[in-house]
């Protein structure tokens, strides 16, 4: 069987390989994939990403970094950012916005004191 002609076997028969590199796209679509790997890794975590992580979904002539801050950029004037915190980066809401969420949880009278890192955690949760 040619290489052409060959499938591939499906992920529980253990024959899917994770292509990191992406060696067959023209780098422009390789960077948005990479892009799109990351912000996809983000979002589905709760918690704060490292950048080891994220380098595993990406190729390794890939910068992190330099995908993050294309994915910040992306993100201007949006109502959450990709921020980077102690132990990696996550999705949070501006805190512009922090009014807003308040109001959408009707709290009434309640007051809750939240540090910015756990607002940070609950916004990811909520925006999940």
């Amino acid at each position: 069987m040619t290489v052409a002609t060959r499938k591939r076997k499906p992920a529980e028969e253990g024959g899917a390989i994770f292509d990191r590199e992406l060696d067959d796209l023209p780098q422009d679509l390789r960077w948005r994939e990479w892009m799109g790997r990351i912000e996809a890794v983000l979002f589905a975590c709760a918690s704060p990403v490292g950048r080891e992580d994220l380098a595993r979904v990406v190729g390794q002539e890939a910068s992190v970094e330099m995908l993050i801050e294309d994915i910040q950029a992306e993100l201007v004037g949006r109502p959450y950012e990709l921020a980077q915190v102690a132990s990696g980066w996550m999705f949070r809401t501006r805190a512009q916005f922090a009014d807003a969420i308040k109001a959408a949880a009707d709290l009434g009278d309640q007051s809750l004191a939240f540090t910015e890192m756990e607002m940070g955690v609950l916004c990811a949760i909520a925006y999940h």
